[in-house]
């Protein structure tokens, strides 16, 4: 079953992608930076993250030998066939799951990605009677939050410190570590989105330089630990780090 398509996708009919100018433009009008709040596991399944990266890249368009960002499901898939290096930097459970995947099974994850907004239908195009959609990513980079379980985990974890802090401290005031893990939270999530939007004016470079966007995010991210507004937060408690 085709996935759904969007009310505001414009309908167009013709014999060539070349003849339609919206499946090249409009990846000059989609955000930067996109945030998604998901219920936990929404990126569980393999092809997801898949579809995603097989949009960000692109396709070289045949017809007018420009890259085009908006693909249909036939497309979509045949990416998918052929992308070695994605298959091959998954595990073996998750590289039969991508390898045995089924337009059905496409169509079901097009549909959920485009449930939670993270792509839309460009156009609806008229191909020799049939409705063929294209869709495109919504951002140059989607950060996807599961809210509901890493605050939680935050709080469980420093909850448990302040448990063994207070035995090696009894005087030390342990209320200080049960405000951390919100504060954490939220620097955490405003430096992803400082980062994010680095990864985005940067994308063309990238693009062009045929890197991963999300090593890219990840490294950026690891190097940021480093940053004085984290000491600033955990600074208090730096006594309880091991002394190398």
């Amino acid at each position: 079953m085709p996935a759904q398509e969007q009310g505001s996708a414009p309908v167009v009919r013709f014999d060539s992608t070349s003849s339609c100018p919206e499946l090249y433009s409009f990846i000059q009008d989609i955000d930067k930076v996109k945030i998604l709040e998901l219920q936990r596991g929404f990126n569980k399944p393999p092809i997801r993250p898949a579809i995603m990266k097989v949009l960000r890249e692109g396709i070289e368009d045949e017809s007018t030998k420009q890259k085009r960002y908006a693909l249909n499901a036939r497309e979509i898939k045949q990416e998918l066939d052929k992308n070695e290096g994605l298959i091959k930097s998954l595990g073996k459970k998750k590289q039969k799951a991508l390898s045995e995947i089924s337009y059905t099974n496409l169509y079901f994850h097009l549909n959920k990605l485009l449930e939670v907004g993270a792509i839309h239908t460009v156009v609806i195009a008229i191909e020799r009677s049939h409705r063929i959609a294209y869709y495109g990513r919504t951002a140059q980079v989607i950060l996807i939050r599961e809210l509901e379980t890493i605050l939680p985990k935050y709080e469980e974890i420093f909850d448990e410190f302040s448990k063994f802090v207070k035995i090696l401290k009894p005087n030390f005031n342990v209320e200080e570590i049960k405000i951390i893990p919100e504060q954490y939270y939220k620097l955490k999530n405003e430096r992803e989105l400082i980062i994010a939007h680095w990864v985005a004016d940067h994308a063309h470079i990238i693009r062009e330089a045929n890197i991963d966007f999300t090593n890219i995010f990840s490294a950026l991210k690891i190097i940021d630990t480093i940053n004085p507004q984290y000491e600033t937060l955990l600074k208090k408690l730096a006594d309880f780090l091991p002394k190398s």
